[in-house]
């Protein structure tokens, strides 16, 4: 309970993320988180996810091995080609939207609206992937998608990984109050 409280107050001081420390989830990695994710997913029958292409292949893996149908979305230098994401379907979709893995595309604030609206209009989520927006030397990061998101149906991912170190392999995940039960 002590970390996740402190995890709420640092997200929202370094991202603007807000939550209860009830809605953080802690795991050993990312691929742990997105394992437990996977089952929610499940549960609520949204058994299709759109992934960024090219795109972070460990978390690729875990979709497929617990069965999700997978769409492949090419990353533009702005991040995901929303128009190529699926309509009318109840699904997920996984961006790294601060610093887009391998491309390193920035998804602007414009991008992040409209992603947040389809998400909205097809009630489905989008799984944040934040995993090293802290570091920016040049310029104030560019905010969470979750910080923009009014319906909540953005799941937020990062890790101390970089922040702290490897080693130290804690994860977590920010559900939306909607998800908690499951």
């Amino acid at each position: 309970a002590a970390l996740r409280h402190e995890i709420a107050r640092y997200v929202y001081s370094a991202r603007g993320v807000t939550c209860k420390p009830e809605q953080i989830v802690i795991g050993a990695g990312t691929q742990q988180i997105t394992g437990h994710l996977c089952r929610i997913l499940k549960r609520l029958e949204a058994d299709h996810v759109s992934l960024e292409s090219p795109g972070y292949l460990p978390v690729q893996s875990m979709f497929r091995e617990n069965g999700f149908a997978i769409s492949h979305i090419p990353v533009t230098r702005e991040g995901i080609d929303i128009s190529k994401l699926p309509m009318n379907i109840a699904s997920a979709v996984y961006v790294i939207p601060s610093n887009q893995l391998p491309t390193g595309a920035v998804m602007p604030i414009g991008r992040r609206r409209q992603l947040l609206r389809w998400a909205s209009e097809n009630d489905s989520f989008i799984i944040e992937d934040d995993y090293d927006s802290e570091f920016r030397f040049s310029k104030r990061p560019v905010p969470s998608i979750q910080s923009m998101d009014k319906n909540h149906r953005v799941i937020y991912f990062n890790t101390f990984s970089k922040t702290l170190a490897p080693s130290i392999r804690i994860s977590y995940m920010v559900l939306p109050p909607a998800l908690m039960d499951r």
